[in-house]
């Protein structure tokens, strides 16, 4: 099968012009997927359906739907949304409920609506138990990118299969060696490790820890579809490096049973201008795929996340392909959080460059401090067993140390007693403790995002 990225453009846009006459939809050569785009985003910040149906703003955009592919409104908002997230696979009642801002009742009275388009052929469902999923099938995605409309029924294309790819069928040799940009941990293979935190951010992680236990969790789920409210959990750990928010991550993996799917940041930062975006959007499709085959649903982990969240930049001259590819991502990733349905963890140093936007798209947000006068105490102990407690005391007392940084010095004594046999004295224990204070995490300063020297 002739891979679809050879010849047709991707039909999101991430960027969308503020009124419709930013578009002029006679000289666009892709003026039916730009007005698709358009309607798809239009419907975003409305509070529900109905009001949306009874504006004028839009008119332009659905006559020029009905004027080429002969689609009502509600067809054409139904079909654009579909469209441009046709590589999310099946789209079920409650996305698409929460999409039109309506709840899946009253969503069922445009089951009409979409029967119509069933018998076009521009449509697929499946019915299952307890849901409906929706798809566009993948030769009408072809056609449309490429020639900018839809083909008709008694055209030669009516005998192409519109429906699914047959799962046996070859793969491209380029589809077959694609890198996945993310890496899966099972939860048995990762280490129990003892945590000691300071007061607040040990009664957060209790509750989250709570919230994750997979009965609690589902029950919870439950209700909020009841209530027609999204479902999805993304967390943000932020603070210093070494203050332990990695490790927590692994430890709730751990004891909820939860296995981890760690996104590959380098993999994303791509050269190529354009598969960066891509790599965005590439995140969720894997994670989704792996929610579609466990019962319990996986922890999706962007360590250090802090290029895909930072702040959107003001377009220049100076660096603008950069910035644009900056924001695009950005972008993508606060509309693929909107409406996410799994379990997010993501990490940051710097939340002070991360854009406002992605401060309501985080759920449970946790600050990890640098550790007490006490919690050190107990870091030091639990790493260098060996010392003494008035050492113990003095170091902690001395150095304002984070977890990572007393790691590190327990590592290089115990290199210095397996290289030199050396035992444990204060003068080495203080050295070490100067070695790591030595920077003040020069990183403070640096803005979030790709390296424009990159």
């Amino acid at each position: 099968m002739k891979k679809i990225d050879e010849f047709y453009e991707p039909l999101y846009i991430s960027t969308i012009p503020e009124n419709n006459n930013d578009i002029d939809l006679n000289k666009n050569n892709k003026h039916l997927i730009n007005c698709m785009n358009k309607i798809y985003h239009s419907l975003e910040n409305e509070k529900d359906i109905e009001n949306y149906l009874k504006r004028n703003d839009y008119n332009n955009l659905f006559r020029i739907m009905k004027k080429k592919i002969n689609l009502n409104k509600i067809q054409s908002i139904i079909f654009s949304y579909l469209a441009v997230r046709y590589d999310r696979g099946f789209i079920d009642i409650e996305n698409l409920s929460r999409y039109l801002n309506c709840n899946s009742l009253y969503f069922l009275t445009f089951m009409n609506e979409i029967e119509i388009l069933e018998k076009r052929k521009l449509l697929i469902f499946q019915r299952r138990e307890n849901n409906i999923n929706f798809k566009i099938p993948i030769r009408i995605i072809e056609y449309l990118s490429k020639y900018d409309k839809i083909p008709e029924l008694d055209s030669e294309i009516e005998n192409i299969n519109y429906f699914e790819k047959d799962d046996t069928s070859d793969d491209s040799d380029d589809q077959k060696n694609e890198k996945s940009i993310s890496n899966l941990f099972k939860y048995s293979n990762i280490n129990s490790k003892i945590m000691y935190y300071n007061k607040e951010e040990e009664e957060s992680i209790m509750e989250l820890n709570n919230i994750l236990q997979d009965k609690i969790f589902k029950d919870i789920q439950e209700k909020l579809i009841s209530k027609n409210m999204s479902i999805g959990f993304a967390c943000l750990f932020s603070g210093e490096p070494g203050t332990g928010k990695t490790e927590t991550a692994l430890q709730l993996a751990k004891e909820t049973k939860r296995d981890i799917l760690k996104v590959d940041i380098p993999a994303i930062r791509s050269k190529c201008f354009g598969k960066a975006e891509k790599n965005v959007k590439k995140i969720f499709n894997e994670y989704y795929k792996f929610l579609d085959k466990n019962d319990i649903a996986p922890i999706l982990f962007i360590n250090e996340a802090d290029g895909l969240i930072g702040k959107r930049g003001e377009l220049s001259k100076k660096n603008r392909a950069i910035i644009q590819c900056e924001n695009t991502m950005t972008n993508i990733m606060l509309e693929e959080m909107e409406t996410f349905k799994g379990i997010m963890i993501a990490t940051t140093n710097l939340t002070i460059n991360m854009d406002k936007a992605f401060e309501r798209r985080f759920l449970y947000k946790i600050d990890f401090k640098k550790p007490s006068l006490n919690v050190r105490k107990n870091i030091f102990k639990l790493f260098i067993p060996e010392a003494t407690d008035e050492m113990a005391n003095e170091i902690s007392t001395k150095y304002d140390l984070t977890g990572g940084q007393i790691e590190n010095i327990a590592r290089k004594l115990e290199i210095d007693y397996i290289i030199r046999n050396e035992a444990l004295s204060m003068d080495k224990l203080t050295k070490y403790c100067k070695d790591e204070t030595i920077n003040s995490f020069k990183e403070k300063t640096n803005k979030i995002g790709f390296n424009n020297n990159n």
